[in-house]
Parts: structure tokens; C-alpha cells; sequence
């Protein structure tokens, strides 16, 4: 049995009304309820029936379960690398499921390069240009870090600072707080002689005359030298990224301040390169196809969705299936396939910048989510109560 078939039989459970008796919709309502149907030229059933009251014709109470949905709910660990985590997320509808994307694209926090100060730029490239190349190629890693066993400070409660953003001469504060700003800065001068360069395969060139992205220095404001040590020093992510080229003689000089965002202020902190859901594809056969209709299957897929076992088709691979229609498209065989896809079976990629490994940005999104989630229960509660006193009053009059 296929992944997806016991995804099937997750999703479909009896409900027990007030009085006890068992519910169950018709077979045919039930998979138009939980399945998008892919046809020959185009999807039908997409819509989402989350509605109370939208099968009380078949005795069906559809209302929300907190006690089916922690049955039904369940998160499967596909892949897990530091800069990729694939999962499913089954018993969750299309809103919620596009909500947590949401999230892990523009709210979860990390730190990046926000003010460019340039003191020396004798390079072709204009300063602009060059300032805009630092802040917009160069992630900064500020991850988990624990000193003498209490959390240091980390992209996760590092203040955003406010102080000159908006001002076009901008100017460091002559203080600056170490749970505030990250600062790196560059010194480099191209000289005539030449030496192999480590960060471009080895290669002879004058020295300096390539200048990446390894070549910010950090420079710890305050206690970030006791928090930020050994492996888990701030550097930048990628120390290949080229950002200039230099002639003997020119020189650039500069200071970078990173500070605390996150994506829906500027893509720069989205700790996400993409973070993306689909439904899990079901394939299923109403006819079984032999013989060279089976053969003709197996090499009209390019995704290689099927096999062929005893001369008769067969579904080997029903994840790999990206819905493209080609196995419906040979005359007849949408009479004997079926492609569908599950409506509350959501998989989900999330791919890392590299400021912060896949699966903590996961748990990051999960709290946010859960605070959110919090957050409009008591508004909820709030504006109960407040409609009480206000019909208490009411009565008084």
C-alpha cells in the first residue's frame, strides 16, 4: 500500500454525533470533501468545505473537532539536511497550511547587513552599487549559541534598531549595544604582485584583486566575543561571494552594522531561499492497463511515476508526480486513471539561506505560529467580555 492510500484512510473517519450514532458521508460526497480531482484539462472539487453546516443534508455535522483534529493532525519527517527539510503536514486545510508558508518567508527573524558606511572606494564600482551588493549577497549566521549554559543573545532577541534608519546620511550612534547591532568591516588594497587566491580555486592574480565576501572582517561590539566563540563565531554564511574587482593601487574601505528584521521588511531577512507546500498527489487505477497501453504509461511519465510489474501498470512512485496530465493526455486512459490530490495532506520544502539550519527555522515558525494562535484567542476573549459588560449596561439602563 502507498504512502498515499494511508493517507486515504487518515483522512476519512466517522464522526459520532451528540446522540451517539455513527456519521458517514456517501462515498461520492466524502471524496469531494477531501480530494481535488485532476482531469484530462483541468481540476475540478478545489474548493475547501470547512463550513459547519455544509453537508446538514446527509445528517453530516461538519464543525470543527479540537479532539478529531489532535487524532488526525500529524507532522512526517521526509528530509532533514541543514539546508533543506522536506515534511508532510496531514489533517490541516489550504488556509492554515498557507499561513505557516507565510510565516516562515517574512517572520521569522535573523540578522543582515542594514547601513554601509564607506570611507574609501577607489574600485570602478560606484558606492552604491557596491553598498547595495554587501547588503542584498550577504548573509550573516547568528544561530543558536549557548555560554555557560543560558542563551546568549541571537538573531531571535536582538533589538532592531530605529535610530537614524530613515535619515539619508546616516551616522553609527556613538554608542553601540551589543544586543543591537553586528559590525564587520573590509580593508583591502590591490597590490601589483601576485599570489595564488584560496578563495578562487588557487588561481595567480595580483593580490586583492578579487574581493569576496570572506574578506569581512568581524569586529565584536561589547560581551559578543563571549557569545559568539569557536564554531559558532559570526561570519558570513558564503565566503565566495564575489563583490568587486580591483586594479593595483585601488582600495576600498568600509564598515557594515547588521541589524535584527525579518522578511516583510525587506527580503534580505527571510532566513528562507523558498519555503513552499503542494498536495500529495494520489494515482489510482479504475482499469487496469497491460501489455503496451502499460508500457506506453511507463514512458509517457516524466516523472517516472509508474513501473511495471506482471505485464500491468502499476503507481511505484506517487510523490514524484507533479500533476502534469501527460499519463490522462493518450486516448483512453483517462477513462482507466485517476490523478487526484489529497485536500488535507500538505507536503512542505523548506530550503535555508544558511543564517539558521532548516529545522530551526521550522521551530521558530511553529512558535510564532503558536503566538499568533494565542494571541487571537484572548482578543477573542476580550471582545466577549466586552460585549457582556456593554449588554450588562444596556440591561441597567
Amino acid at each position: 500500500m502507498s504512502d498515499s492510500d494511508d493517507s486515504m484512510d487518515n483522512v476519512r473517519v466517522n464522526k459520532v454525533n451528540k446522540k451517539g450514532k455513527s456519521q458517514k458521508l456517501p462515498e461520492e460526497i466524502e471524496d469531494i470533501r477531501t480530494r481535488v480531482n485532476v482531469g484530462r484539462y483541468a481540476p475540478t472539487q478545489v474548493a475547501t468545505m470547512s463550513f459547519h453546516s455544509t453537508f446538514n443534508s446527509n445528517g453530516y455535522d461538519n464543525s470543527f473537532e479540537l479532539g478529531e483534529f489532535k487524532e488526525e493532525f500529524d507532522i512526517q519527517i521526509q528530509k532533514c539536511t541543514d539546508e533543506e527539510l522536506v515534511f508532510d503536514m496531514i489533517g490541516i486545510d489550504a488556509p492554515v497550511a498557507n499561513a505557516f508558508r507565510r510565516i516562515l518567508l517574512s517572520e521569522v527573524p535573523t540578522m543582515a547587513i542594514e547601513k554601509v558606511v564607506i570611507s574609501n572606494n577607489t574600485s570602478i564600482v560606484q558606492d552604491e552599487v557596491l553598498a547595495h551588493r554587501i547588503v542584498n549577497t550577504t548573509p550573516q549566521t547568528t544561530d543558536q549559541v549557548q555560554v555557560q549554559g543560558a542563551p546568549a543573545p541571537t538573531a531571535s532577541n536582538f533589538v532592531p534598531s530605529l535610530q537614524n534608519k530613515d535619515v539619508v546620511a546616516w551616522t553609527p550612534p556613538e554608542q553601540m549595544m551589543d544586543n543591537e547591532y553586528l559590525l564587520f568591516k573590509l580593508d583591502v588594497k590591490c597590490e601589483a604582485r601576485k599570489e595564488p587566491n584560496k578563495l578562487n580555486d588557487n588561481q595567480e592574480e595580483h593580490v586583492n584583486h578579487k574581493v569576496y565576501s570572506g574578506q569581512l572582517e568581524w569586529v565584536p561590539i561589547g560581551n559578543q566575543k563571549k557569545w559568539f566563540k569557536g564554531e559558532k563565531v559570526v561570519r558570513p554564511v558564503y565566503n565566495d561571494i564575489l563583490l568587486a574587482k580591483l586594479n593595483p593601487g585601488q582600495e576600498i574601505s568600509l564598515e557594515c552594522y547588521c541589524v535584527k528584521g525579518t522578511g516583510k521588511m525587506h527580503a534580505k531577512w527571510s532566513p528562507v531561499a523558498t519555503a513552499t507546500y503542494r498536495m500529495l498527489p494520489e494515482v489510482t487505477f479504475k482499469k487496469s492497463i497491460k501489455g503496451a497501453d502499460a508500457k506506453l504509461l511507463k514512458s509517457t511519465c516524466p516523472m517516472n511515476v509508474f513501473d511495471i510489474e506482471d505485464d500491468r501498470a502499476v503507481t511505484a512512485r506517487p510523490r514524484d508526480c507533479t500533476v502534469c496530465r501527460e499519463c490522462l493526455r493518450p486516448d483512453g486512459f483517462e477513462h482507466k486513471i485517476r490523478v487526484s490530490l489529497l485536500k488535507q495532506h500538505f507536503v512542505f520544502s523548506i530550503e535555508s539561506v544558511g543564517q539558521m539550519v532548516a529545522k530551526e527555522i521550522f521551530r521558530e515558525a511553529l512558535k510564532i505560529f503558536y503566538e499568533k494562535c494565542h494571541a487571537s484567542r484572548n482578543a477573542l476573549n476580550e471582545s466577549r467580555e466586552f460585549a457582556k459588560n456593554r449588554n450588562k449596561a444596556t440591561v441597567l439602563k
